[in-house]
């Protein structure tokens, strides 16, 4: 009742004053909530996308070591065979540099072609 009251002994000029300085505070309080919402949109989009970028390294960085695990195994089975090649290569030249001499043709014939000498017994069994 007092509002009413007040408003009636108001003149014209003070109601437009009031109703102005009024709608000036709304726009002030939503101006101010629009700022607010954006700089906490803006904030939160610069969070997401840091968190986003951080994911992004973290994935590539786990990639990476997997891939570098892969290939020192890789790299490590590769050595394994380059050695055993090389042994096998080693006993090559060894053979090819011992002298041609019946011991090595015995030798040969005994271990590749499976011969024997006539007086020789062989025995087969299990040898485990």
């Amino acid at each position: 009742m007092q509002i009413i009251a007040v408003l009636i002994k108001m003149t014209n000029k003070t109601v437009e004053n009031y109703v102005l300085l009024c709608y000036d505070k709304y726009i002030q309080i939503d101006l101010f909530r629009r700022e607010t919402m954006a700089k906490f949109i803006k904030s939160t989009l610069g969070r997401v996308a840091l968190i986003a970028v951080v994911l992004v390294l973290i994935i590539g960085a786990v990639s990476f070591r997997m891939k570098q695990n892969e290939l020192a195994e890789k790299a490590a089975v590769l050595e394994e065979q380059k050695n055993t090649l090389q042994n096998h290569v080693d006993e090559m030249k060894t053979d090819l540099e011992s002298p041609f001499d019946e011991e090595y043709v015995a030798k040969i014939a005994k271990d590749k072609l499976g011969l024997r000498y006539p007086q020789e017994i062989v025995y087969y069994g299990n040898d485990n």
